[in-house]
């Protein structure tokens, strides 16, 4: 079926009263594209006008919920690196990680963190692709509370963000890490080392706002908002890693899971990808957890259920026949697990087109 659009000439004949400005906004174009062809009744009854009316609002609060329910299933986009540091264990070491968040104050660095990533006008991003220097310079964000619960789709209290907020900006790290395309075949990370240590947030602030309509009885009459500055040496890290597509997304219904589940996660994003999967071994297991590493009874259990509610949340696949083959049933016990074939069709997709934006610039520079 071929539908007919509108033309500029033809809006501007059928209505003389429309300006240039008008025209050349998108949004008021697709408007009246909308129109064009679904003009109201000739009829002059006052039931055909109303009925009328009544298809137009129900077609545009159709439309209005559709877009909402997207906006409220979008995932959570995290930059990699930034996703490994507040790790309770360390991924490349296997060891207990100093420099670990709790899981409340991962959840706000990643929602504040998500919102600058989503930035379509990215200078920092457009320069390096393009084989350009740029200036380091802090990133600045501002997020409220309500915000927050939003874009990580769960029950999360003003307070427990106060909370949360106040263990961030205490985060102090003494290395990052940064993707080098020139590492091997296909890239790799090198370690960027600080000898004191930087704190990720160097500036912040915690605002009251007063709340508009009647008080509940959780929130009280006010909401926070949450401002501050990013590190410029993590946020040009940050930036140029997403240059790189060096990032995950993470589904909402992950921030639903329990605890245990949400950090083996976590750990377990940087290895699952790969041909191999994550090769989680019980010790490993047991630091992610705060469990004790003696072979305890209950141990087994805990992990095989959470891994399980991972399972079903992120289709995550088990990897039976090499875990017998890897493992036993005591402290050696191993657990391997895969990308889900959406997961690793969207990251072939996503590695295409770095290709073919590498293949570009090559021909440019050439």
């Amino acid at each position: 079926m071929i539908i007919k659009r509108l033309t500029k000439d033809e809006a501007r004949q059928r209505w003389p009263w429309l300006t240039e400005e008008a025209l050349a906004d998108e949004e008021y174009w697709a408007y009246l594209q909308r129109w064009a062809y679904n003009p109201p009744p000739t009829s002059r009854q006052p039931q055909d006008i109303t009925a009328w009316l009544t298809r137009q609002l129900t077609a545009l609060q159709a439309e209005v919920r559709m877009l909402e329910e997207v906006k409220a299933n979008q995932p959570v986009m995290v930059e990699q690196s930034t996703n490994y540091l507040p790790l309770p264990v360390n991924p490349t070491t296997g060891e207990v990680n100093p420099y670990a968040l709790p899981l409340e104050s991962i959840w706000l660095l990643e929602a504040v963190l998500d919102q600058q990533l989503r930035e379509p006008k990215n200078r920092i991003t457009k320069a390096l692709t393009q084989g350009r220097e740029v200036m380091m310079e802090p990133g600045r964000f501002e997020a409220s509370t309500t915000e927050v619960r939003r874009k990580v789709g769960r029950r999360f209290s003003d307070q427990e963000q106060l909370v949360a907020f106040d263990k961030l900006v205490d985060w102090k790290i003494v290395s990052q890490y940064i993707w080098d395309e020139k590492k091997g075949s296909n890239g790799g990370w090198t370690p960027v080392k600080s000898e004191h240590g930087i704190h990720v947030i160097s500036e912040w602030f915690k605002d009251e706002e007063k709340r508009a309509g009647r008080p509940s009885k959780e929130r009280g009459g006010r909401r926070y908002i949450f401002r501050g500055e990013i590190h410029p040496v993590a946020w040009f890290i940050i930036r140029r890693n997403m240059a790189f597509h060096r990032f995950h997304e993470i589904p909402k219904a992950v921030y639903r899971m329990s605890q245990g589940a949400q950090l083996l996660y976590r750990q377990g994003l940087p290895f699952v990808m790969s041909r191999t999967g994550w090769r989680l071994t019980f010790p490993v297991a047991c630091r992610i957890l705060g469990y004790p590493e003696s072979p305890v009874k209950f141990q087994p259990e805990s992990i095989e259920k959470y891994l399980g509610e991972i399972v079903r949340t992120v289709s995550w696949r088990r990897d039976r026949e090499a875990e017998r083959a890897g493992g036993g049933r005591g402290h050696d016990r191993l657990w391997v697990l895969k990308a889900s074939k959406k997961e690793i069709s969207h990251m072939l997709k996503r590695q295409f087109r770095r290709e073919k934006v590498q293949a570009f610039q090559a021909r440019q520079q050439s």
